[in-house]
């Protein structure tokens, strides 16, 4: 501290305050597009966040398709059992009758 004054100590938004009123024009592009950059990476930020949410909604859709088809091969599999079952009782009894009629 010179003369016995105490220095002034200036809040970081005070700081930018002064730095705003001395900006040359070049500086002020320089804000200009770091500003845009920004921006432009909030919007890319945003659509490929949007992107990866239709992209997880699209594989759960997919999950599910296949869940169901798994059940499905699984009915199928079961009901070619209860056929196979019943041809064999058929084919029985079909041997039974054609036995008792000889």
């Amino acid at each position: 501290t010179q003369g016995g004054k105490p220095e002034e100590i200036k809040t970081p938004q005070e700081e930018r305050k002064d730095e705003d009123q001395v900006m040359t024009g070049e500086d002020e592009d320089k804000r200009m597009k770091k500003r845009v950059q920004k921006q432009k990476q909030k919007v890319a930020n945003e659509i490929i966040k949007s992107k990866l949410e239709n992209i997880s909604a699209e594989l759960h859709s997919m999950k599910d398709a296949e869940d169901d088809i798994k059940k499905r091969k699984e009915q199928v599999k079961s009901l070619e059992g209860q056929l196979f079952s019943e041809r064999v009782s058929l084919t029985i009894s079909n041997y039974n009758r054609w036995n008792k009629n000889e």
